[in-house]
C-alpha cells in the first residue's frame, strides 16, 4: 500500500470514528468517493475524502511526500449552516492526533482553508483542505 493510499484509508477511519461527526452526519457516511445514489435525501449529509497527486522528496536521506488531503462535505440543509458545522468537525478531527499509517507515518498536518458553496440551489458542498508532510518508515 503506498502513501496516499495508507493516508485515505487513516482519514476515512478518523472520520468515521469521532462520535460528535457521526452524530451530525449518522452513521456510515464517510466515503472516498461520491455515492451513486448521491442526490437521494436520505443519503445527505456525507462526506467524501480524497487524496490529490503527492509530490515527493529527499532531505538529508529521508525520503518522503508532500500530500493534499481533501475533504467535501455535501448537505441538503438550507443555509450553510449544517455544512459549515460539518467542515469544523472535520478540522478539528484532523487538529488532533496525527493519522496513524499501515505504511509510512504523517509528520506534520496543516490545515489550508475551508469553504462552502451553493451546489445546485438544493444543496450546499463544502471543501476542507489539509496539507501532509509524510515520512518513510
Amino acid at each position: 500500500m503506498g502513501i496516499p493510499s495508507a493516508i485515505l484509508k487513516a482519514a476515512v477511519a478518523k472520520l468515521q470514528g469521532d462520535a460528535a461527526l457521526t452524530a451530525i452526519l449518522g452513521a456510515g457516511k464517510v466515503f472516498n468517493n461520491v455515492p451513486q445514489d448521491a442526490d437521494s435525501a436520505n443519503l445527505m449529509p456525507y462526506l467524501v475524502v480524497r487524496v490529490q497527486p503527492t509530490v515527493p522528496f529527499n532531505d538529508k536521506g529521508r525520503n518522503g511526500w508532500t500530500v493534499e488531503l481533501a475533504v467535501d462535505a455535501y448537505s441538503d440543509e438550507h443555509g450553510d449552516r449544517q455544512a459549515l458545522e460539518i467542515l469544523h468537525r472535520v478540522r478539528l478531527v484532523f487538529d488532533g492526533p496525527r493519522l496513524t499509517l499501515d505504511t509510512g507515518r504523517v509528520v506534520c498536518s496543516t490545515f489550508q482553508t475551508a469553504n462552502v458553496v451553493d451546489g445546485d440551489g438544493q444543496y450546499r458542498t463544502g471543501s476542507a483542505s489539509f496539507v501532509l508532510l509524510c515520512e518513510e518508515t
